[in-house]
């Protein structure tokens, strides 16, 4: 299922399961950009982080919301 999430915190584009966020999916929150993959609500799988101040960018593996090796 494809779906919009907003507040005034964070904007939510992408697929749920079972109310999580899980799938492919963007993320725009106030500090920080995440387009990737998602699992039971938590970043995981390939994607990229942004800080939108360009202080730096992470692009590859993510586990549970974690970096997980990355280039």
């Amino acid at each position: 299922m494809y779906n919009i999430n907003e507040t005034d915190a964070f904007k939510y584009r992408g697929e749920f399961k079972e109310g999580l966020r899980h799938g492919k999916g963007i993320i725009d929150e106030k500090y920080t950009y995440y387009k990737g993959e998602w699992k039971n609500d938590k970043e995981h799988g390939k994607g990229v982080l942004n800080r939108k101040d360009a202080i730096f960018t992470i692009s590859g593996n993510f586990v549970n919301g974690e970096k997980n090796g990355f280039v």
